[in-house]
């Protein structure tokens, strides 16, 4: 008997350095497994905390972390390698999501997430899952008033309204060959950078809408949150550099989207 190859993996970027998703990975990821019929990669940051490769293991997740020298972190490279990743499982598909995003997925609306896994392989080229018009509410200030304005840019410059900050996109396998051969960007404008690939080399451009792909930090403060309460402790997280970290990462995306 042949092995089953399944049509769709997870590849997953993972960066956390406390271990704020060590439970998370523990209680929901043998449920992300079983959606993706086991094909579920991940690549963790150099600074990633121990205890969480640990939860990997537990749960029988295929993870590799950086080695890269210093202590930057690259998300769009991690991005990349993760996709690389992806590839070598050999399915016709691959969904690109946040680690801690999907684990949010699966643990609130895990149904939608398996109808989202089936119809994702029927796509050809690049699909950005959106967040709905809830989802994208639950996000707090310093999301919401700086990734609006580069996904208005994103929209103009695909021609159908996308949401390429939801941290979700996916694509099939042939196209996530061409995008990595054509990306150069190793931060997060290479979600810009994808975008501006898939449009310039003619790829088929898709979009779907999620309501899993709501805010998902809290989820890694909770103990936080019951001390401080939701109000005090989002005040607190929507800081000064906060908004300057947003800022820039507005403001690379939109230099990407707008130089062409």
């Amino acid at each position: 008997m042949k092995n089953y190859t399944p049509d769709i993996c997870l590849a997953s970027p993972l960066h956390d350095p406390e271990a704020r998703l060590a439970k998370a990975i523990r209680t929901y990821g043998k449920n992300l497994k079983t959606i993706y019929m086991g094909a579920v990669v991940v690549r963790t940051t150099k600074n990633t905390h121990p205890d969480t490769l640990k939860a990997l293991t537990s749960a029988n997740i295929l993870f590799s972390k950086q080695t890269t020298k210093g202590n930057y972190v690259a998300m769009g490279k991690t991005y990349k390698e993760a996709i690389t990743m992806g590839l070598k499982l050999k399915t016709r598909h691959i969904h690109v999501c946040d680690f801690d995003r999907i684990l949010h997925w699966v643990k609130v609306f895990p149904n939608e997430l398996k109808d989202i896994v089936e119809i994702l392989p029927s796509n050809t080229g690049l699909t950005f899952i959106g967040r709905s018009k809830r989802a994208f509410e639950t996000h707090p200030k310093t999301q919401k008033q700086t990734e609006e304005i580069v996904n208005i840019l994103a929209t103009e410059v695909a021609g159908i309204d996308v949401d390429i900050m939801s941290g979700s996109f996916a694509m099939d396998s042939q196209s996530a060959k061409i995008i990595l051969k054509k990306s150069k960007r190793n931060d997060y404008s290479f979600y810009a950078e994808f975008l501006s690939i898939t449009k310039k080399l003619n790829i088929q451009l898709n979009t779907i809408t999620a309501e899993g792909l709501e805010w998902e930090t809290p989820d890694q403060y909770i103990d936080k949150i019951r001390r401080e309460g939701y109000s005090d402790w989002l005040d607190e997280f929507m800081s000064l550099p906060e908004w300057k970290r947003r800022i820039e990462l507005m403001e690379k995306n939109s230099e990407v989207l707008t130089s062409n």
